[in-house]
């Protein structure tokens, strides 16, 4: 057993952690409540997993966003990594390319925001996605999309065309030729109307990715 492993269970004796829906001993979300959460369609050209409307995924996505306890991304993440298995085979295009790994690409933060909140809950999530992804097909990258304008929060924007304006030219990419002819999965916490996913892919459009997959926790 290593140190990590050795503080966890000495923390879950001091303070047992409980599943945020039904408190039971254990996990953070059991596997019971987890396959209960409410899920989302797609919207927006956007995979979306959960509706922001429940309570338990509320919780769930304020503890990653603002606390970065990262064990509530591994039961986020278990969904999602299975919803993208879904994506991907219905890509036939992906059978008739031998382009490399799929590009997993967490929504960027902006320097200064990266550097208050002292982590991207984005990149929690996609760094447990693909250690889920036992065949190594999946390569994580932040050093392709970078957030280059500090903007005022989506959430405090009502209307949708001043989103669109809010994030003009916020997003700039870099290294752009390891997307060419890839698949590519922008992932992000939340979307309320796809802006930011939307703005996203319209960036990395421009290295002629194969295909772009848009995906966020909850709307």
């Amino acid at each position: 057993m290593n140190i990590k492993d050795l503080i966890k269970k000495i923390l879950d004796l001091i303070l047992p952690q409980r599943c945020l829906s039904c408190e039971k001993r254990g996990e953070i979300i059991c596997d019971k409540c987890l396959y209960r959460l409410p899920k989302e369609s797609s919207i927006y050209g956007i995979t979306t997993l959960f509706s922001y409307s429940d309570k338990t995924v509320q919780k769930a996505i304020w503890l990653l966003k603002y606390k970065g306890i990262k064990e509530v991304a591994k039961p986020l993440a278990k969904i999602t990594y299975e919803r993208l298995l879904e994506d991907l085979s219905n890509i036939t295009e992906l059978s008739l390319t031998n382009s490399g790994k799929i590009i997993l690409i967490p929504v960027p933060l902006s320097r200064d925001k990266q550097r208050e909140r002292g982590f991207n809950q984005s990149t929690i999530l996609a760094k447990e996605i693909a250690d889920l992804d036992n065949s190594r097909s999946f390569e994580l990258r932040t050093d392709i999309l970078k957030k280059i304008k500090a903007t005022p929060s989506q959430v405090s924007i009502k209307n949708r065309i001043a989103r669109v304006k809010n994030l003009k030219k916020a997003f700039v990419m870099e290294n752009k030729e390891v997307i060419k002819d890839r698949v590519v999965i922008i992932l992000d916490d939340v979307t309320t109307t796809g802006t930011t996913l939307n703005e996203c892919a319209k960036v990395l459009r421009k290295a002629r990715p194969r295909h772009i997959i848009k995906v966020a926790m909850a709307h």
